[in-house]
């Protein structure tokens, strides 16, 4: 999976890896991959135990990621940490909330994550007020 990334193979466009559990080194494999990556539409990595600790290792590879459009992440273990390190991609796009989780809206520059799902998370009030002020100051048709 890795070197397909790291190639960027074209017929790799969704993956999906759930209730599987990664060494921690796979996470630092995937974020570097992932922030060269310019094939990758959708990751879903649901139930893979993913703590805010991994997560801060993808996002360096998240951030510099300009393909991905989906990234769910539900039923990990992320927590409040891990929701701020949201916010900052909320900042200075337009976004709204669409299926189950949040959604750029149409008027953006349309190059950048669309949905993002942290449902069936441990986040609790300081995360998911920081994640609904980001977004309230990202623009002002939050649905």
């Amino acid at each position: 999976i890795i070197r397909q990334l790291t190639a960027n193979d074209f017929s790799l466009q969704t993956l999906e890896l759930a209730g599987l559990r990664f060494a921690p080194q796979f996470y630092h494999s995937l974020g570097d991959a992932l922030g060269h990556n310019q094939a990758l539409r959708t990751l879903r990595l649901h139930r893979c135990e993913i703590d805010d600790k991994q997560l801060h290792v993808l996002r360096p590879g998240l951030m510099k990621n300009t393909t991905l459009r989906t990234l769910s992440l539900d039923g990990n273990k992320i927590k409040d940490a891990g929701a701020h390190m949201f916010t900052s991609t909320c900042r200075d796009r337009a976004w709204d909330r669409r299926h189950d989780g949040l959604a750029v809206a149409q008027t953006s520059s349309g190059r950048r994550l669309q949905h993002l799902s942290l449902a069936r998370n441990r986040v609790g009030d300081s995360g998911a007020v920081a994640l609904a002020r980001a977004l309230a100051a990202a623009d002002d048709s939050l649905r």
